[in-house]
């Protein structure tokens, strides 16, 4: 039975095709073609350059078949109703979207004519043309659902794969649905889409309510702003069918970096997740044989049915993986894996972008592991618990890998406390390469950095070993930073009270600050004083430092303070 139907005659207004290389070092080479009158012509532009940049001045186009401009670029940005793609690409021309009803359950055809650059060279028929099949098949009585893909311009085999892990970005790569995202061309149709999305939302949730007696939620999921209209809720309603008493797919899937080129609503930092071959159809189905989707996650984490878990994995259960790869690495200890679980989650907001950052969950796990090869899991939580933030945890793991056989002899023989071991694998490092060093510091760079501020004077350590003790007085690795220096990838900057007691270690690379700590890689945001002290510094020594995290507006801090 046919449920909906909708026809899109053209999917973009104009499409462009660039050569791979330029003709020669002034020319390049440009495909269009002009859905107005299907004219197909090439134009040759000159390639322009600007403070380093090429590019062709090809912001208008008339086509010289039916005359009509085409605008690519205005000053708002690009024109998205111009398709721009590069040799070799495939791009729908048109689109016919049926939806029906079967026995079975419910399934999706897209299907209409694709193209492509065939001949750059030519003048005239630059474009390959054919038909295209796209089948989105949701079976609710087996809750699988399979897309099917029919290639009409390359020898490819068909492509038959079951979707519903979000992970496997293998239909949203191949499916032409990804050329739907919102643009003026395809405002007529905006509500028709979204129509047809309500009839298969609501088809699916009356079907499975009825045959598995489980009361089935919304499964409704926003698309964004900027991608597909369909391809997030699609996946998102595969993957309800597996996990049925699953929230829908949550903001830190969709928004992670995994997504982020089929979403830019908003931007994270790196997220973790899990990888895309983990959920295999064999995993798929025994979620779907468990009775029900938070006890599948426990049994494949193996992580103990406790209800701590329980209640993480029923609002977040993608985060089965983390929290599996934290239990294993700090001796499957539950208490010590919901501490550096909550720590791996807790998201902190970026000083002028307003972005939400997430620790780097990747590196955090890593780090752990290399320790582990040294000290015991109860020890590395010890640690990391000590650290406060990742830095040190970091340096510790760091400098653990990066042993040599002298050292990692030394090693072995004085046997290191976990809390004492950073500052002796930094000294170790110092005293391979005990030769001191004198430092360029009068440079026109370091002249602009050097300055008195009031009572604070701001300094650059003038040889090796007066960063590597600088390093020691601070408790922090700055001591190894030796080679940057040489090398001019960073220069370190100290900050010294009026007695003369060093306060401040300033990391400074491409003018910008990337690191202010205080005493143990404190943030010097944990001290109005001496943050204040730091930005009228970056200020007058115009250096940026909004972009680092570890500083804080003024206007924030009075803000913090106030309540």
């Amino acid at each position: 039975m046919l449920l909906d139907y909708i026809k899109i005659p053209h999917v973009f207004t104009f499409y462009s095709a660039y050569a791979h290389d330029y003709i020669d070092n002034q020319n390049r080479k440009v495909a269009h073609y002009c859905t107005e009158c299907g004219w197909e012509f090439s134009v040759t532009w000159p390639v322009r350059s600007n403070m380093g940049w090429e590019y062709t001045d090809d912001k208008l186009v008339y086509c010289p078949g039916c005359g009509k401009a085409y605008i690519r670029k205005t000053y708002k940005g690009h024109n998205l109703n111009i398709k721009v793609i590069d040799m070799g690409d495939i791009v729908p021309l048109d689109m016919t979207l049926k939806l029906e009803k079967f026995k079975y359950g419910l399934r999706l055809t897209i299907k209409g004519k694709e193209m492509s650059v065939k001949n750059m060279s030519a003048d005239h028929e630059l474009w390959m043309k054919d038909r295209y099949v796209e089948t989105i098949t949701f079976n609710l009585h087996k809750r699988k659902t399979i897309f099917k893909r029919v290639y009409g311009l390359t020898n490819l085999e068909p492509l038959e794969i079951e979707i519903g892990n979000p992970y496997d970005e293998t239909f949203c790569k191949e499916s032409h649905l990804s050329s739907l995202y919102y643009h003026p061309s395809l405002k007529p149709y905006k509500e028709k889409i979204t129509n047809m999305l309500h009839i298969l939302r609501r088809e699916v949730c009356r079907w499975l309510t009825k045959t598995t007696g489980h009361k089935i939620k919304h499964m409704y999921k926003s698309y964004g702003t900027e991608n597909s209209l369909l391809l997030i809720p699609i996946m998102n309603i595969a993957y309800r069918i597996i996990c049925l008493d699953a929230p829908n797919l949550s903001d830190a899937v969709l928004y992670s970096d995994f997504y982020r080129q089929y979403n830019t609503q908003r931007t994270r930092a790196q997220i973790y997740y899990p990888d895309e071959k983990y959920l295999t159809n064999d995993r798929l189905d025994f979620i779907r044989k468990e009775k029900d989707t938070v006890s599948a996650f426990i049994k494949l984490a193996g992580l103990p049915d406790k209800r701590i878990f329980r209640r993480i994995l029923t609002a977040e259960p993608f985060d089965f993986i983390l929290l599996s790869k934290i239990y294993t690495t700090f001796d499957k200890n539950i208490d010590n894996t919901i501490a550096v679980y909550k720590y791996c989650t807790t998201t902190s907001t970026a000083t002028c972008s307003n972005e939400i950052i997430y620790p780097n969950i990747e590196e955090t796990i890593k780090d752990a592991h290399k320790i582990s090869q040294y000290y015991s899991g109860s020890e590395v939580m010890k640690l990391f618990k000590h650290t406060h933030n990742g830095n040190e945890f970091h340096d510790t793991a760091y400098m653990l890998g990066m042993m040599n056989k002298k050292i990692k002899d030394k090693f072995y023989k004085s046997n290191p406390s976990i809390l004492t071991v950073h500052d002796w694998l930094a000294s170790e490092n110092w005293k391979a390469k005990h030769e001191s060093i004198d430092f360029n510091i009068k440079t026109p760079l370091y002249k602009r950095l050097i300055m008195q501020i009031d009572n604070m004077e701001f300094f650059a350590p003038k040889t090796s070993l007066e960063l590597y003790m600088a390093g020691k007085t601070f408790h922090n690795c700055v001591g190894t930073y030796k080679d940057r220096v040489i090398n001019d990838e960073s220069q370190i900057i100290f900050a010294a009270d009026d007695k003369g007691k060093l306060t401040i270690c300033i990391e400074v690379c491409d003018n910008r600050i990337v690191q202010a700590k205080l005493f143990a890689n404190k943030l010097v945001s944990s001290n109005y004083v001496l943050n204040t002290a730091v930005i009228d510094w970056a200020e007058k020594a115009k250096v940026n430092w909004q972009s680092c995290r570890d500083i804080q507006p003024k206007a924030k801090q009075i803000a913090a303070i106030a309540v």
